[in-house]
């Protein structure tokens, strides 16, 4: 964004009067048909046009992915399952096998 200084067609500021109250801070004065056209002249930029995402929406779904990230980080590693353990038999008793 540059720091340039635009000023407005057909949109006139002058000082207070001598005599105005103290609230007064000035006089405003426009020119329609000038402001207008100077209007008519803006390009909206992408990130305010309508439809598209408000800064306050990109920064949650930042945080979003960001919690995420984190949290799988913070996961334990999954391990092998453990093999079976063989069935206990008591000593001298065969197998009994299915046929």
């Amino acid at each position: 964004m540059s720091n340039d200084k635009v000023f407005v067609d057909g949109l006139f500021f002058n000082l207070p009067r001598e005599n105005s109250p103290e609230f007064v801070k000035g006089n405003l004065n426009i020119d329609m048909k000038k402001f207008i056209e100077w209007c008519a002249k803006i390009t909206v930029p992408k990130l305010v046009t309508p439809g598209s995402p408000s800064p306050l929406e990109i920064s949650f779904t930042g945080i979003a992915a960001a919690e995420e990230a984190a949290a799988k980080a913070a996961e334990p590693e999954a391990e092998e399952p453990a093999a079976p353990a063989e069935e206990k038999r008591k000593p001298g008793r065969p197998r009994k096998t299915e046929a």
